[in-house]
């Protein structure tokens, strides 16, 4: 097991909400491993939903930021002190009820897409369930998202721009703004440049998925205390639109945009491109979103951000923040032990929320705060056990 010094965790020492869902103001010191125990409607999920604001400038509940602000109020603020391998960092969003974000490092501001990387963080709740049961565009988020944390945010950037513009040709042509001559001229060109950032990000994901399937298959024996054997189909899989498998992946594009170009005139948006692509997640070789119960799913979902854990201290040698929303819902017993006695001994800090303080918690190092009326207290037995920055292992 290697060797891990805390110091060279990234570590959110202070949190700071303003005016944000149901906290006129609270300030949080968090641990190294935090549960947050509290009734429901008390605000648990409120502090997490706040440093993902914050990392990614978009909530995972909420469609309308603008409701993220107190009521009464004309702006939300969220502030993190935050250290990474010895520097000291200072982040900053401010949000307004016109949905207006503006963030900032260390007094200097910043776009939206440079954040993950100041705030590498992995987050489950209740709502990563669509990454099995939703629509594909939950899938396609999730991945990006990954590929942005992972350094890869041009590739996702520039795809997103050459389809704003295929699409922005699209609906100038479908209101007839110019010849279908010069619409197909123009469409040749702008496909040229989609295809190519199409590609580019289908690369990517496929490389994205592929290398997590390798780290799925041990967070799964992690958690289902299986065999790599048996759980070898504990994997991803990732596919375009209509593709077969065995055309080059660059001929089967472009002869769907020749062959689909009056129809995207029609309806004056792109039909294929990695906008349209999908993923599978395969658990002992049936798709999950058919052939799991709700646990499992529950459980699948965790052994995939363990396998995001595990690649980035493993290939990346980098930490993050793990945020685990009600995270012991419908989940079978053995199942929450292997995964807190993991927590316990990976070495990212940790935030857990739940409604109830588990009794598998004693033995671990896990410091309590309960959460009550938007007040927010150490536990006093539990803070004896909390550990100062030492070492870990994994």
């Amino acid at each position: 097991m290697r060797r891990y010094a805390y110091e060279d965790v990234m570590f959110v020492e202070k949190l700071e909400v303003h005016c944000f869902r149901n906290y006129s103001y609270l300030c949080f010191f968090p641990a190294l491993k935090s549960l947050i125990v509290g009734d429901n409607g008390q605000g648990k999920t409120n502090l997490l939903e706040a440093l993902v604001l914050l990392a990614y400038g978009r909530s995972f509940r909420a469609s309308y930021l603008g409701s993220l602000v107190q009521e009464g109020k004309d702006a939300a603020s969220i502030l993190a002190w935050v250290s990474d391998e010895g520097k000291k960092s200072n982040l900053r969003l401010c949000l307004n009820k016109k949905e207006q974000r503006k963030f900032w490092v260390n007094n200097k501001r910043r776009a939206s897409s440079s954040m993950g990387a100041e705030l590498p963080l992995i987050v489950f709740s209740p709502e990563s369930l669509k990454l099995l049961k939703g629509a594909a565009e939950h899938r396609r988020y999730w991945i990006d998202a990954w590929l942005s944390l992972c350094g890869q945010a041009p590739i996702v950037e520039a795809f997103k721009k050459a389809l704003i513009q295929k699409n922005k040709l699209l609906k100038q042509a479908q209101k007839g703004d110019f010849s279908l001559q010069r619409a197909r001229t123009w469409l040749e060109s702008v496909n040229e440049v989609f295809m190519e950032k199409s590609l580019a990000l289908a690369q990517a994901r496929m490389q994205a998925v592929q290398d997590l399937s390798l780290f799925l298959e041990e967070s799964g024996a992690i958690l289902f205390k299986g065999s790599k054997k048996e759980l070898e189909e504990v994997k991803g899989s990732y596919s375009l639109k209509g593709w077969d498998g065995k055309t080059e992946q660059s001929v089967f594009l472009r002869k769907k945009l020749e062959e689909s170009f009056f129809q995207e005139q029609a309806v004056g948006t792109s039909l294929y491109g990695a906008h349209r692509d999908d993923l599978t997640f395969f658990f002992k070789g049936r798709d999950s979103r058919y052939f799991c119960s709700q646990g499992q799913q529950r459980a699948l979902v965790l052994a995939l951000k363990i396998a995001q854990s595990l690649w980035l201290h493993r290939v990346r040698k980098k930490g993050c923040l793990m945020l685990l929303d009600d995270v012991f819902s419908e989940i079978d017993k053995h199942v929450v032990f292997s995964l807190l006695h993991f927590l316990d001994k990976i070495p990212s800090q940790t935030i857990l929320t739940s409604t109830k303080n588990t009794a598998l918690l004693r033995k671990m190092s896990f410091q309590v705060f309960n959460l009550k009326e938007g007040l927010l207290r150490k536990d006093i037995l539990s803070e004896r056990k909390s550990p100062t920055l030492g070492e870990a292992s994994i």
